[in-house]
């Protein structure tokens, strides 16, 4: 991509991207574990998306990053010992702080408004997942 990166936006990118990939392959484990049809399909393409913005930041970053596999084990671990709807909580809470970061670039990078409606989809899709769980 034909755009200058200051070293303060580039250490911005690189923890974003880091994260996408942490968070593709979170979704991925715990869609992998769901019995609902419809929550795994939701997770599965939560994860998809993820991995694109992955793909997005590293195009902008030329590198790539590896997943924080710590969190990945935690959240994994935490999400089949405390159910769907604390990972859902958690995953929602995490979608609003990379929803800050993108809006906080979104000056520097404005072709990013694809990847902040995927995020407000994302919240989107959460929210209705943990309303679809308190239902009797």
């Amino acid at each position: 991509m034909e755009k200058t990166i200051t070293p303060d936006l580039m250490k911005r990118l690189l923890s974003m991207q880091r994260d996408e990939l942490t968070g593709s392959i979170l979704y991925g484990r715990i869609a992998a574990r769901q019995k609902d049809e419809n929550n795994k399909r939701a997770f599965e393409e939560i994860s998809r998306v993820e991995r694109g913005h992955y793909e997005t930041w590293r195009a902008y970053t030329g590198r790539d990053v590896a997943p924080d596999r710590a969190k990945i084990v935690l959240f994994t671990l935490l999400s089949g010992l405390l159910g769907i709807t604390f990972t859902i909580k958690f995953f929602e809470k995490g979608e609003d702080l990379g929803l800050a970061d993108l809006r906080a670039i979104r000056v520097e990078l404005p072709e990013l408004r694809r990847v902040i409606a995927d995020e407000e989809a994302h919240e989107a899709k959460l929210l209705e997942m943990i309303d679809e769980e308190r239902l009797p």
